[in-house]
């Protein structure tokens, strides 16, 4: 079903072909499913330092309109010792990955060009679990996601899942 649907990167193109974007991902899954429109697309399979490490270079280079990065430890580390904060592999990895994104920030802050207009989008694609689980759509804790959205504009919000009773659907 990928191919029905245009990826970020094909859109953008569609509506600025001279926009550079770049995909720096730690699966080659990901980047030869959903970058392949990508200006530069590279791939560290299984590395995050090498991601994170990429990704604060391509920022300071200021030329790219999009910038996308994929880390995938927090994945392994999960599906190895389990999705819960008593892992401490897992633990680790997301440990890990939180001081990547304060970096990440910070080199985001100190850009030449401070009046830039930029979103940082952070998603997990697998959820993890709860201390009960629902007799309803929010019962496939894999399905229970994380996803923050930050803009220095932004003002906090946290949004919490819906009453599935109360969904007209």
């Amino acid at each position: 079903k990928l191919q029905t649907y245009q990826s970020i990167f094909s859109r953008l193109k569609t509506l600025n072909p001279k926009m550079r974007t770049v995909s720096l991902a730690s699966s080659g899954i990901f980047n030869s499913n959903l970058a392949l429109d990508a200006t530069v697309k590279n791939t560290f399979e299984n590395d995050d330092e090498a991601v994170y490490g990429n990704l604060i270079t391509e920022l300071k280079t200021n030329d790219a309109g999009f910038v996308l990065a994929q880390f995938h430890s927090a994945e392994l580390a999960g599906r190895s010792s389990g999705y819960a904060v008593n892992s401490v592999e897992y633990a680790a990895a997301i440990q890990k990955l939180d001081a990547y994104v304060a970096e990440i920030l910070k080199t985001l802050a100190n850009r030449k060009n401070g009046k830039e207009d930029w979103l940082v989008v952070l998603a997990s694609n697998k959820g993890g679990g709860t201390v009960t689980q629902p007799a309803n759509a929010y019962g496939d804790v894999s399905r229970i996601n994380f996803i923050a959205f930050y803009n220095p504009r932004f003002t906090t919000q946290f949004i919490s899942k819906p009453n599935a009773d109360q969904i007209p659907y």
